[in-house]
Formats: C-alpha cells, sequence, structure tokens
C-alpha cells in the first residue's frame, strides 16, 4: 500500500469514528442548555431551582421523564435543526419560548412563584439532570 493511501485512508477512518463521539458531545451539549433555567439561576442558588423542578414534577404526573420534558420545553421552536445552531441561538430561543409563555398566559405557579412554563419545565429538567 502506498503511503499517500494509507494516509487517507488512516484519516477517513478516524474522521468517521470521530463523528459519533461529536455528535454525543453537540447532543449533551444542547440537553445542557435546555436544563440550565439561566434566567432563573440568578436569582435561585441550585438547591431551590432543583426545589423547584421537583415541586413542578409533583404537580405535573405526565411530564417525569427528561425526554418528555425536553420536548415540551422545544416544542415551540420544533421547526428550528439544533444540528446547525450555536449554543448562544438555543439559549435566545429558550428566552423567546420564554417570553412567549407569558405573553399567552402559559404560567404556573410553583412555591409561591409564578413562572412561565418553560422556565418550569427548565427547572424540572434541572433537577433530573444536576442530582446532588
Amino acid at each position: 500500500m502506498r503511503r499517500r493511501t494509507f494516509v487517507w485512508l488512516s484519516m477517513a477512518g478516524l474522521l468517521a469514528g470521530g463523528l459519533p463521539i461529536a455528535g454525543y458531545f453537540r447532543n449533551k451539549q444542547v440537553k445542557n442548555q435546555l436544563a440550565h433555567p439561566l434566567l432563573l439561576s440568578g436569582i435561585f442558588d441550585e438547591a431551590t431551582l432543583r426545589q423547584i423542578g421537583e415541586t413542578y414534577r409533583g404537580q405535573n404526573p405526565g411530564e417525569q421523564t427528561e425526554e418528555v420534558l425536553e420536548q415540551k420545553i422545544t416544542e415551540q421552536f420544533a421547526d428550528t435543526p439544533f444540528e446547525g445552531v450555536h449554543l448562544g441561538q438555543i439559549e435566545s430561543l429558550i428566552n423567546s419560548a420564554i417570553k412567549a409563555d407569558f405573553a399567552e398566559n402559559r404560567t404556573v405557579l410553583v412555591n409561591g412563584w409564578v413562572l412561565s412554563q418553560t422556565e418550569a419545565r427548565q427547572c424540572a429538567l434541572f433537577s433530573m439532570t444536576q442530582q446532588n
């Protein structure tokens, strides 16, 4: 085998093997972004965010899995493909969903706080993914 062919095949093999790993980390970054209630984290500490999430899950028995919560959080911008979106854009999409929730009166009362549905779901997801 010629050296050029060997190098080309080696590079192709590394690239093919690395793509699933890159996709895994990208997907994990998106999930982390969805599970991080950025606006509320400026007000509450992590323990309070977890408590809000646990209370919300207790009030909504149909939203008990990470998959369901992720789907509910992203349903307002479901037509946006996450593969080509920067993480900052995901944050912007979430903020837009929160504003839309308040504008359309999609709010919930959790532990005495009026939250958008998206914020409450983010806290619920946070409570599942950020265990003590």
